[in-house]
Protein backbone atom coordinates (compact mmCIF):
# COMPACT_ATOMS: atom_id res chain seq x y z
CA UNK A 1 0.00 0.00 0.00
CA UNK A 2 2.77 2.46 0.89
CA UNK A 3 4.67 1.42 -2.25
CA UNK A 4 1.66 2.06 -4.43
CA UNK A 5 1.12 5.43 -2.78
CA UNK A 6 4.67 6.42 -3.58
CA UNK A 7 4.16 5.42 -7.24
CA UNK A 8 1.57 8.07 -7.93
CA UNK A 9 -1.63 7.62 -5.94
CA UNK A 10 -3.54 10.90 -5.76
CA UNK A 11 -5.56 11.83 -2.70
CA UNK A 12 -9.34 11.56 -3.08
CA UNK A 13 -11.71 14.43 -2.25
CA UNK A 14 -12.96 12.87 1.00
CA UNK A 15 -9.35 12.20 1.93
CA UNK A 16 -8.60 15.92 1.76
CA UNK A 17 -11.27 16.56 4.40
CA UNK A 18 -9.90 13.86 6.72
CA UNK A 19 -6.30 15.03 6.32
CA UNK A 20 -7.22 18.66 6.94
CA UNK A 21 -9.27 17.66 9.97
CA UNK A 22 -6.23 15.73 11.25
CA UNK A 23 -4.03 18.80 10.73
CA UNK A 24 -6.55 20.95 12.60
CA UNK A 25 -6.49 18.46 15.49
CA UNK A 26 -2.70 18.65 15.68
CA UNK A 27 -2.76 22.44 15.51
CA UNK A 28 -5.70 23.40 17.72
CA UNK A 29 -7.31 20.29 19.21
CA UNK A 30 -10.65 18.52 18.99
CA UNK A 31 -12.93 21.52 18.47
CA UNK A 32 -10.87 22.68 15.48
CA UNK A 33 -10.96 19.18 13.98
CA UNK A 34 -14.74 19.08 14.35
CA UNK A 35 -15.07 22.40 12.56
CA UNK A 36 -13.46 20.78 9.52
CA UNK A 37 -15.35 17.48 9.87
CA UNK A 38 -17.81 16.81 12.64
CA UNK A 39 -17.17 13.07 13.10
CA UNK A 40 -13.38 13.19 13.48
CA UNK A 41 -12.34 9.86 15.05
CA UNK A 42 -10.70 8.67 11.81
CA UNK A 43 -8.86 11.98 11.43
CA UNK A 44 -7.72 11.88 15.06
CA UNK A 45 -6.32 8.38 14.53
CA UNK A 46 -4.39 9.65 11.50
CA UNK A 47 -3.13 12.66 13.46
CA UNK A 48 -1.97 10.55 16.41
CA UNK A 49 -0.09 8.12 14.18
CA UNK A 50 1.50 10.99 12.28
CA UNK A 51 2.55 12.67 15.52
CA UNK A 52 4.06 9.50 16.98
CA UNK A 53 5.78 8.26 13.81
CA UNK A 54 6.85 11.48 12.13
CA UNK A 55 5.10 10.42 8.91
CA UNK A 56 3.21 12.92 6.79
CA UNK A 57 -0.54 12.92 7.34
CA UNK A 58 -1.13 11.28 3.96
CA UNK A 59 1.38 8.52 4.69
CA UNK A 60 -0.10 8.04 8.16
CA UNK A 61 -3.57 7.73 6.60
CA UNK A 62 -2.33 5.01 4.24
CA UNK A 63 -0.71 3.21 7.17
CA UNK A 64 -3.93 3.40 9.18
CA UNK A 65 -5.81 1.99 6.19
CA UNK A 66 -3.27 -0.83 5.88
CA UNK A 67 -3.90 -1.84 9.50
CA UNK A 68 -7.65 -1.65 8.99
CA UNK A 69 -7.38 -3.82 5.87
CA UNK A 70 -5.48 -6.47 7.83
CA UNK A 71 -8.19 -6.44 10.52
CA UNK A 72 -10.92 -6.62 7.87
CA UNK A 73 -9.30 -9.57 6.08
CA UNK A 74 -8.62 -11.41 9.35
CA UNK A 75 -12.19 -10.86 10.56
CA UNK A 76 -13.66 -11.99 7.24
CA UNK A 77 -11.62 -15.22 7.26
CA UNK A 78 -12.55 -15.93 10.89
CA UNK A 79 -16.21 -15.30 10.18
CA UNK A 80 -16.19 -17.70 7.21
CA UNK A 81 -14.37 -20.38 9.21
CA UNK A 82 -16.85 -20.02 12.04
CA UNK A 83 -19.77 -20.40 9.65
CA UNK A 84 -18.33 -23.61 8.19
CA UNK A 85 -16.01 -25.09 10.86
CA UNK A 86 -15.87 -28.61 9.39
CA UNK A 87 -14.85 -27.95 5.79
CA UNK A 88 -13.75 -24.30 5.81
CA UNK A 89 -10.54 -23.47 3.96
CA UNK A 90 -9.18 -20.07 4.99
CA UNK A 91 -7.23 -19.67 1.76
CA UNK A 92 -10.46 -19.71 -0.25
CA UNK A 93 -11.92 -17.00 1.99
CA UNK A 94 -8.74 -14.94 1.59
CA UNK A 95 -8.78 -15.36 -2.19
CA UNK A 96 -12.44 -14.35 -2.50
CA UNK A 97 -11.88 -11.31 -0.29
CA UNK A 98 -8.81 -10.17 -2.22
CA UNK A 99 -10.89 -10.33 -5.41
CA UNK A 100 -13.48 -7.94 -3.95
CA UNK A 101 -13.57 -5.07 -6.54
CA UNK A 102 -13.78 -2.18 -4.03
CA UNK A 103 -10.29 -3.15 -2.84
CA UNK A 104 -9.04 -1.49 -6.03
CA UNK A 105 -9.85 1.74 -4.14
CA UNK A 106 -8.02 0.66 -0.99
CA UNK A 107 -5.49 3.46 -1.39
CA UNK A 108 -8.22 6.06 -1.14
CA UNK A 109 -8.58 7.65 2.27
CA UNK A 110 -12.07 6.71 3.45
CA UNK A 111 -13.39 6.20 6.98
CA UNK A 112 -15.47 3.32 5.59
CA UNK A 113 -12.46 0.98 5.90
CA UNK A 114 -12.54 1.41 9.67
CA UNK A 115 -16.29 0.91 9.78
CA UNK A 116 -16.05 -2.30 7.76
CA UNK A 117 -13.08 -3.68 9.71
CA UNK A 118 -14.55 -3.21 13.18
CA UNK A 119 -18.07 -4.19 12.11
CA UNK A 120 -16.82 -7.50 10.70
CA UNK A 121 -14.75 -8.01 13.87
CA UNK A 122 -17.90 -7.39 15.91
CA UNK A 123 -19.96 -9.78 13.76
CA UNK A 124 -17.40 -12.52 14.37
CA UNK A 125 -18.01 -12.33 18.11
CA UNK A 126 -21.77 -11.92 17.70
CA UNK A 127 -21.75 -15.14 15.66
CA UNK A 128 -19.81 -16.94 18.39
CA UNK A 129 -22.35 -15.70 20.90
CA UNK A 130 -25.17 -16.87 18.59
CA UNK A 131 -23.70 -20.36 18.14
CA UNK A 132 -22.80 -20.96 21.79
CA UNK A 133 -25.48 -22.76 23.79
CA UNK A 134 -24.96 -20.53 26.81
CA UNK A 135 -23.59 -17.35 25.27
CA UNK A 136 -20.24 -16.19 26.59
CA UNK A 137 -20.14 -12.77 28.23
CA UNK A 138 -16.72 -12.20 26.66
CA UNK A 139 -18.19 -12.52 23.17
CA UNK A 140 -21.10 -10.23 24.10
CA UNK A 141 -18.68 -7.56 25.30
CA UNK A 142 -16.35 -7.93 22.30
CA UNK A 143 -19.33 -7.67 19.95
CA UNK A 144 -20.41 -4.42 21.59
CA UNK A 145 -16.86 -3.08 21.82
CA UNK A 146 -16.16 -3.81 18.16
CA UNK A 147 -19.41 -2.24 17.04
CA UNK A 148 -18.80 0.81 19.21
CA UNK A 149 -15.40 1.19 17.50
CA UNK A 150 -17.15 0.90 14.12
CA UNK A 151 -19.53 3.66 15.21
CA UNK A 152 -16.55 5.97 15.67
CA UNK A 153 -16.03 5.70 11.91
CA UNK A 154 -19.66 5.76 10.76
CA UNK A 155 -22.65 6.65 12.90
CA UNK A 156 -24.67 3.84 11.26
CA UNK A 157 -22.82 1.49 13.60
CA UNK A 158 -25.00 2.77 16.43
CA UNK A 159 -28.11 1.61 14.59
CA UNK A 160 -26.53 -1.84 14.23
CA UNK A 161 -25.74 -1.90 17.95
CA UNK A 162 -29.44 -1.50 18.64
CA UNK A 163 -30.96 -3.65 15.89
CA UNK A 164 -28.59 -6.62 15.49
CA UNK A 165 -29.20 -8.13 18.98
CA UNK A 166 -32.91 -8.33 18.13
CA UNK A 167 -32.06 -11.26 15.84
CA UNK A 168 -31.38 -13.29 19.00
CA UNK A 169 -35.07 -13.08 19.90
CA UNK A 170 -35.91 -15.25 16.88
CA UNK A 171 -33.50 -18.09 17.70
CA UNK A 172 -35.03 -21.49 18.38
CA UNK A 173 -34.50 -21.37 22.15
CA UNK A 174 -36.74 -21.07 25.22
CA UNK A 175 -38.16 -17.56 25.54
CA UNK A 176 -36.33 -16.87 28.78
CA UNK A 177 -33.01 -17.77 27.12
CA UNK A 178 -33.83 -15.59 24.11
CA UNK A 179 -34.53 -12.54 26.25
CA UNK A 180 -31.48 -13.09 28.46
CA UNK A 181 -29.15 -13.48 25.49
CA UNK A 182 -30.62 -10.39 23.81
CA UNK A 183 -30.03 -8.45 27.02
CA UNK A 184 -26.41 -9.64 27.25
CA UNK A 185 -25.73 -8.63 23.64
CA UNK A 186 -26.87 -5.07 24.33
CA UNK A 187 -26.19 -4.84 28.07
CA UNK A 188 -24.07 -1.67 28.08
CA UNK A 189 -24.26 -0.30 24.56
CA UNK A 190 -28.04 0.17 24.34
CA UNK A 191 -28.37 2.16 27.60
CA UNK A 192 -25.43 4.35 26.54
CA UNK A 193 -27.00 5.01 23.14
CA UNK A 194 -30.41 5.77 24.63
CA UNK A 195 -28.79 8.22 27.05
CA UNK A 196 -26.95 9.89 24.18
CA UNK A 197 -30.13 10.20 22.11
CA UNK A 198 -32.00 11.63 25.10
CA UNK A 199 -29.30 14.24 25.69
CA UNK A 200 -29.33 15.13 22.00
CA UNK A 201 -33.11 15.48 21.99
CA UNK A 202 -32.89 17.79 25.01
CA UNK A 203 -30.14 19.83 23.38
CA UNK A 204 -27.69 19.10 26.19
CA UNK A 205 -24.84 17.94 23.96
CA UNK A 206 -23.63 18.74 20.45
CA UNK A 207 -21.49 15.91 19.13
CA UNK A 208 -21.18 16.22 15.38
CA UNK A 209 -22.77 13.46 13.34
CA UNK A 210 -24.01 11.79 16.54
CA UNK A 211 -27.06 13.94 15.90
CA UNK A 212 -27.69 11.78 12.84
CA UNK A 213 -28.87 9.08 15.24
CA UNK A 214 -32.10 11.04 15.41
CA UNK A 215 -32.67 10.03 11.78
CA UNK A 216 -32.84 6.38 12.83
CA UNK A 217 -34.69 6.93 16.11
CA UNK A 218 -37.35 9.34 14.80
CA UNK A 219 -39.45 7.89 11.95
CA UNK A 220 -41.17 11.22 11.35
CA UNK A 221 -37.82 12.69 10.25
CA UNK A 222 -37.37 9.92 7.69
CA UNK A 223 -40.95 10.09 6.40
CA UNK A 224 -40.84 13.89 6.28
CA UNK A 225 -37.73 13.91 4.09
CA UNK A 226 -39.14 11.06 1.99
CA UNK A 227 -42.43 12.89 1.40
CA UNK A 228 -40.60 16.04 0.31
CA UNK A 229 -38.78 14.09 -2.39
CA UNK A 230 -41.94 12.16 -3.31
CA UNK A 231 -43.75 15.45 -3.95
CA UNK A 232 -40.98 16.58 -6.28
CA UNK A 233 -41.16 13.20 -8.00
CA UNK A 234 -44.94 13.47 -8.44
CA UNK A 235 -44.53 16.75 -10.33
CA UNK A 236 -42.86 14.78 -13.14
CA UNK A 237 -45.88 12.46 -13.46
CA UNK A 238 -49.25 13.13 -15.03
CA UNK A 239 -52.39 13.62 -12.97
CA UNK A 240 -53.38 9.97 -13.34
CA UNK A 241 -50.11 8.70 -11.88
CA UNK A 242 -48.95 11.25 -9.30
CA UNK A 243 -50.75 9.42 -6.47
CA UNK A 244 -48.32 6.55 -6.99
CA UNK A 245 -45.19 8.70 -6.62
CA UNK A 246 -44.44 7.61 -3.01
CA UNK A 247 -44.81 3.93 -3.93
CA UNK A 248 -42.60 4.30 -7.00
CA UNK A 249 -39.96 6.18 -5.01
CA UNK A 250 -40.02 3.64 -2.17
CA UNK A 251 -39.69 0.67 -4.52
CA UNK A 252 -36.88 2.47 -6.33
CA UNK A 253 -34.97 3.09 -3.09
CA UNK A 254 -35.33 -0.55 -2.02
CA UNK A 255 -34.21 -1.74 -5.46
CA UNK A 256 -31.22 0.62 -5.53
CA UNK A 257 -30.08 -0.36 -2.02
CA UNK A 258 -30.27 -4.06 -2.92
CA UNK A 259 -28.60 -3.50 -6.28
CA UNK A 260 -25.71 -1.57 -4.68
CA UNK A 261 -24.96 -4.49 -2.36
CA UNK A 262 -24.78 -6.93 -5.29
CA UNK A 263 -23.05 -4.51 -7.67
CA UNK A 264 -20.18 -4.08 -5.20
CA UNK A 265 -19.43 -7.79 -5.59
CA UNK A 266 -18.55 -7.31 -9.23
CA UNK A 267 -19.64 -9.52 -12.12
CA UNK A 268 -17.25 -12.40 -11.40
CA UNK A 269 -17.99 -12.84 -7.68
CA UNK A 270 -21.67 -12.36 -8.44
CA UNK A 271 -21.61 -15.13 -11.06
CA UNK A 272 -19.76 -17.48 -8.69
CA UNK A 273 -22.37 -16.84 -6.01
CA UNK A 274 -25.32 -17.40 -8.36
CA UNK A 275 -23.79 -20.49 -9.97
CA UNK A 276 -22.90 -22.00 -6.60
CA UNK A 277 -26.31 -21.24 -5.13
CA UNK A 278 -27.93 -22.91 -8.16
CA UNK A 279 -25.73 -26.01 -7.87
CA UNK A 280 -25.58 -26.42 -4.09
CA UNK A 281 -28.39 -24.24 -2.75
CA UNK A 282 -27.96 -21.54 -0.14
CA UNK A 283 -26.29 -22.46 3.17
CA UNK A 284 -28.80 -23.33 5.88
CA UNK A 285 -26.57 -23.85 8.90
CA UNK A 286 -27.53 -22.14 12.13
CA UNK A 287 -24.82 -19.48 11.79
CA UNK A 288 -25.97 -18.43 8.33
CA UNK A 289 -29.37 -17.52 9.73
CA UNK A 290 -27.65 -14.76 11.66
CA UNK A 291 -25.82 -13.67 8.49
CA UNK A 292 -29.13 -13.43 6.61
CA UNK A 293 -30.59 -11.39 9.47
CA UNK A 294 -27.57 -9.07 9.48
CA UNK A 295 -27.79 -8.60 5.70
CA UNK A 296 -31.43 -7.61 6.12
CA UNK A 297 -30.67 -5.20 8.99
CA UNK A 298 -27.73 -3.57 7.19
CA UNK A 299 -29.83 -3.17 4.03
CA UNK A 300 -32.67 -1.67 6.08
CA UNK A 301 -30.25 0.91 7.52
CA UNK A 302 -29.06 1.79 4.01
CA UNK A 303 -32.67 2.10 2.81
CA UNK A 304 -33.48 4.38 5.75
CA UNK A 305 -30.47 6.56 4.96
CA UNK A 306 -31.41 6.77 1.28
CA UNK A 307 -35.00 7.64 2.14
CA UNK A 308 -33.87 10.48 4.41
CA UNK A 309 -30.96 11.82 2.34
CA UNK A 310 -31.26 10.36 -1.19
CA UNK A 311 -27.46 10.34 -1.53
CA UNK A 312 -26.62 7.25 -3.58
CA UNK A 313 -23.02 6.08 -3.21
CA UNK A 314 -22.09 2.42 -3.70
CA UNK A 315 -19.75 2.22 -0.72
CA UNK A 316 -22.68 2.78 1.67
CA UNK A 317 -23.67 -0.84 0.93
CA UNK A 318 -20.17 -2.32 1.33
CA UNK A 319 -20.96 -3.97 4.66
CA UNK A 320 -23.90 -5.85 3.15
CA UNK A 321 -21.60 -6.87 0.28
CA UNK A 322 -19.00 -8.26 2.70
CA UNK A 323 -21.69 -10.36 4.37
CA UNK A 324 -22.91 -11.59 0.98
CA UNK A 325 -19.35 -12.69 0.20
CA UNK A 326 -19.50 -15.19 3.08
CA UNK A 327 -22.05 -17.02 0.91
CA UNK A 328 -19.61 -16.79 -2.02
CA UNK A 329 -16.95 -18.45 0.15
CA UNK A 330 -19.35 -21.20 1.20
CA UNK A 331 -20.39 -22.09 -2.37
CA UNK A 332 -16.76 -21.84 -3.56
CA UNK A 333 -15.76 -24.33 -0.87
CA UNK A 334 -18.53 -26.70 -1.98
CA UNK A 335 -17.28 -26.38 -5.57
CA UNK A 336 -13.71 -27.12 -4.48
CA UNK A 337 -14.83 -30.22 -2.56
CA UNK A 338 -16.82 -31.45 -5.56
CA UNK A 339 -13.75 -31.03 -7.79
CA UNK A 340 -11.65 -33.05 -5.32
CA UNK A 341 -14.08 -35.93 -5.71
CA UNK A 342 -12.98 -36.11 -9.38
CA UNK A 343 -16.29 -34.99 -10.81
CA UNK A 344 -15.19 -33.84 -14.26
CA UNK A 345 -17.59 -30.93 -14.77
CA UNK A 346 -16.82 -29.51 -11.35
CA UNK A 347 -13.06 -29.80 -11.91
CA UNK A 348 -13.28 -27.51 -14.92
CA UNK A 349 -15.66 -25.17 -13.12
CA UNK A 350 -13.30 -24.92 -10.15
CA UNK A 351 -10.33 -24.29 -12.45
CA UNK A 352 -12.17 -21.36 -14.05
CA UNK A 353 -13.23 -19.99 -10.65
CA UNK A 354 -9.76 -20.36 -9.14
CA UNK A 355 -8.06 -18.73 -12.13
CA UNK A 356 -10.49 -15.83 -12.09
CA UNK A 357 -10.05 -15.31 -8.35
CA UNK A 358 -6.26 -15.30 -8.64
CA UNK A 359 -6.33 -12.79 -11.51
CA UNK A 360 -8.79 -10.58 -9.64
CA UNK A 361 -6.68 -10.67 -6.48
CA UNK A 362 -3.51 -9.78 -8.39
CA UNK A 363 -5.26 -6.85 -10.07
CA UNK A 364 -6.51 -5.54 -6.72
CA UNK A 365 -3.25 -5.82 -4.80
CA UNK A 366 -0.95 -4.75 -7.64
CA UNK A 367 0.67 -1.33 -7.34
CA UNK A 368 -0.44 0.88 -10.21
CA UNK A 369 0.39 4.54 -10.84
CA UNK A 370 -2.71 6.69 -10.67
CA UNK A 371 -4.00 8.20 -13.92
CA UNK A 372 -4.70 11.43 -12.00
CA UNK A 373 -1.04 12.14 -11.22
CA UNK A 374 -1.22 15.14 -13.56
CA UNK A 375 -3.46 16.88 -10.97
CA UNK A 376 -0.64 16.77 -8.45
CA UNK A 377 1.77 18.09 -11.10
CA UNK A 378 -0.56 21.02 -11.79
CA UNK A 379 -0.98 21.78 -8.10
CA UNK A 380 2.75 21.75 -7.50
CA UNK A 381 3.32 24.00 -10.54
CA UNK A 382 0.92 26.54 -9.01
CA UNK A 383 2.66 26.24 -5.65
CA UNK A 384 6.09 26.99 -7.12
CA UNK A 385 5.20 29.31 -10.04
CA UNK A 386 2.35 31.51 -8.82
CA UNK A 387 3.00 34.16 -6.13
CA UNK A 388 1.29 33.33 -2.84
CA UNK A 389 -0.63 36.64 -2.84
CA UNK A 390 -2.12 36.06 -6.31
CA UNK A 391 -5.71 34.82 -6.50
CA UNK A 392 -6.09 31.31 -7.94
CA UNK A 393 -9.56 30.09 -8.95
CA UNK A 394 -9.99 26.32 -9.42
CA UNK A 395 -12.83 23.92 -10.08
CA UNK A 396 -11.32 20.99 -8.16
CA UNK A 397 -10.43 20.82 -4.46
CA UNK A 398 -7.64 18.34 -5.18
CA UNK A 399 -5.79 21.03 -7.14
CA UNK A 400 -6.14 23.39 -4.16
CA UNK A 401 -4.77 20.69 -1.88
CA UNK A 402 -1.58 20.11 -3.86
CA UNK A 403 -1.15 23.85 -4.44
CA UNK A 404 -1.45 24.28 -0.64
CA UNK A 405 -4.17 26.88 -1.01
CA UNK A 406 -7.53 27.18 0.76
CA UNK A 407 -10.65 25.88 -0.93
CA UNK A 408 -12.59 28.37 -3.00
CA UNK A 409 -16.25 28.21 -4.07
CA UNK A 410 -17.59 24.99 -5.57
CA UNK A 411 -17.38 25.55 -9.33
CA UNK A 412 -18.36 22.12 -10.63
CA UNK A 413 -19.86 23.38 -13.91
CA UNK A 414 -18.54 25.75 -16.55
CA UNK A 415 -21.54 28.05 -16.22
CA UNK A 416 -20.66 28.51 -12.54
CA UNK A 417 -17.08 29.28 -13.55
CA UNK A 418 -18.33 31.87 -16.05
CA UNK A 419 -20.56 33.58 -13.46
CA UNK A 420 -17.80 33.60 -10.85
CA UNK A 421 -15.28 35.12 -13.25
CA UNK A 422 -17.76 37.84 -14.20
CA UNK A 423 -17.90 38.90 -10.55
CA UNK A 424 -14.12 38.75 -9.97
CA UNK A 425 -11.63 41.48 -10.80
CA UNK A 426 -8.25 40.50 -12.32
CA UNK A 427 -5.44 39.71 -11.98
CA UNK A 428 -5.91 36.03 -11.19
CA UNK A 429 -5.14 32.53 -12.41
CA UNK A 430 -7.88 30.11 -13.42
CA UNK A 431 -7.13 26.38 -13.17
CA UNK A 432 -9.75 24.11 -14.75
CA UNK A 433 -9.83 20.32 -14.69
CA UNK A 434 -11.80 19.51 -17.84
CA UNK A 435 -12.91 16.51 -19.87
CA UNK A 436 -11.68 16.51 -23.45
CA UNK A 437 -15.15 17.11 -24.90
CA UNK A 438 -15.45 20.32 -22.82
CA UNK A 439 -12.02 21.72 -23.70
CA UNK A 440 -13.23 24.03 -26.48
CA UNK A 441 -15.99 25.48 -24.31
CA UNK A 442 -13.49 26.13 -21.50
CA UNK A 443 -11.03 27.84 -23.86
CA UNK A 444 -13.84 30.06 -25.17
CA UNK A 445 -14.16 31.67 -21.72
CA UNK A 446 -10.81 33.41 -22.17
CA UNK A 447 -9.30 35.72 -24.75
CA UNK A 448 -5.82 34.18 -24.47
CA UNK A 449 -4.32 30.73 -24.78
CA UNK A 450 -3.60 28.74 -21.62
CA UNK A 451 -0.40 29.64 -19.80
CA UNK A 452 0.11 25.95 -19.00
CA UNK A 453 -1.53 22.62 -19.79
CA UNK A 454 -1.36 19.24 -18.08
CA UNK A 455 -2.70 16.04 -19.62
CA UNK A 456 -3.74 12.72 -18.16
CA UNK A 457 -1.79 9.79 -19.56
CA UNK A 458 -4.68 7.34 -19.18
CA UNK A 459 -7.94 9.29 -19.32
CA UNK A 460 -9.60 11.77 -21.73
CA UNK A 461 -9.13 14.80 -19.50
CA UNK A 462 -6.62 17.47 -18.60
CA UNK A 463 -5.99 20.74 -16.80
CA UNK A 464 -5.91 24.19 -18.40
CA UNK A 465 -4.26 27.08 -16.54
CA UNK A 466 -5.12 30.61 -17.67
CA UNK A 467 -3.51 33.83 -16.47
CA UNK A 468 -5.93 36.76 -16.59
CA UNK A 469 -4.08 40.04 -16.18
CA UNK A 470 -5.35 43.51 -15.32
CA UNK A 471 -6.55 45.28 -18.51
Amino acid sequence: MMLAASMGEIINRDGIIYVRSAQAFLDDGLSAAMEVYNWPAYSILIALLSGMSGLSLEAAAHLVNAGLMVLLLDSFIRLCRQLDPVSARPWIAALVFLTFPPLAHSLEIYRDWGYLAFAMFAFTHLLRFWQDDVGQIKDALLWQGGMFAATLFRVEGAALLVLAPLALIFQARPWRARMWRTFLASSWSLPALLLGIALLALGEVQLGKFRDLLVYSNPSTVFGAFNDVAQQFSSALNKYSDDFAPHMLASGIVTVATWMAFKNLGAFIGLITLFGAYQFGLPRQNGHRLIYALIGIVTLIVITFLAARLIIVGRYALLASCLLMTITVWVSTRLFEASKRNRRGYRWAWLVVFTGLVIGALVNIGARPDYKAYIRDAGQWIKHSVPADTLVITNDFIIDYYAERPHGPKLDRLDKVRDHLAATSPPYYVVLRIKDHDMDEARALFATDPAKEFRSSRAPEGILIFHVETP
